[in-house]
């Protein structure tokens, strides 16, 4: 009974041990980390943020926190996020009996929201185009097919416009977007207009792109019924298959 006593006690003591060491670890993890950063004002009227484990050292400086080591870095990551936060806050997606009155964020977690099947969220992106022009796109995979919403950025201007329905910025964006073309997006507005006749998109596509005679009869079908169809054919023919 002594022994089992004394094993009972023995257990006891390291258990208080451990929890003791782990409690003291969290304890000066917590004081560490809190006090990793320090702010040092100089001579200048300048405010800096230090790291105190590795020295790295930022400059402070209108809200932004500019790496002084490295300054183009943080210039780089704050425009994209700029970029970004802009395309998820303007209204530019079509109004639907779903999507009214929505920001671009909200509207596509909505639509993404009553997908059936397999859905695989990529999310967003930027790529700087110019100096003051952004690409961003927020992908997903449905199904094992990818899909994109596209916004076109101008920072300084704080303009968005929305890609997917505009056949010119398509065809600038077109190998950033391989998933989505301006022919993609002609096949699509026919879709939704009720087109009769419409064959697969695959179909459809290889038609009009071997068969020049084909494309001018679809031209003129629809050449004076829908507002997103050139007038001249040439025009139609350059912004829909491009070389």
């Amino acid at each position: 009974m002594q022994l089992m006593s004394n094993t009972k006690r023995n257990i006891f003591t390291y258990f208080i041990i451990i929890v003791s060491s782990i409690t003291l670890l969290g304890v000066a993890y917590l004081y560490f980390s809190s006090n990793r950063y320090y702010i040092s004002n100089s001579g200048d009227d300048q405010s800096y943020k230090i790291d105190r484990w590795t020295g790295k050292t930022w400059l402070l400086i209108n809200g932004r926190q500019i790496n002084i080591d490295d300054p183009e870095e943080d210039e780089v990551k704050t425009d994209s996020e700029t970029a970004i936060n802009l395309a998820k806050s303007s209204y530019d997606l079509p109004n639907t009996d779903v999507l009214y009155n929505m920001d671009n964020d909200y509207a596509i977690r909505s639509l993404l929201g009553g997908l059936k099947g397999d859905l695989n969220i990529i999310g967003w992106s930027s790529r700087k185009i110019t100096e003051q022009t952004y690409l961003v796109r927020y992908q997903y995979q449905h199904n094992g097919k990818v899909n994109s919403f596209n916004f076109d950025i101008n920072l300084s201007e704080s303009i968005v416009r929305y890609v997917n329905n505009d056949p010119y910025l398509l065809n600038k964006y077109q190998q950033y977007i391989p998933e989505y073309s301006s022919l993609r997006y002609l096949y699509d507005e026919l879709k939704n207009q009720n087109v009769t006749g419409l064959p697969d998109f695959e179909i459809f596509q290889t038609q009009l792109v071997e068969d020049l005679d084909r494309r001018k009869e679809v031209f003129e079908r629809i050449k004076d019924t829908y507002y997103f169809i050139p007038t001249e054919f040439e025009s139609f023919n350059e912004l829909y298959f491009p070389d």
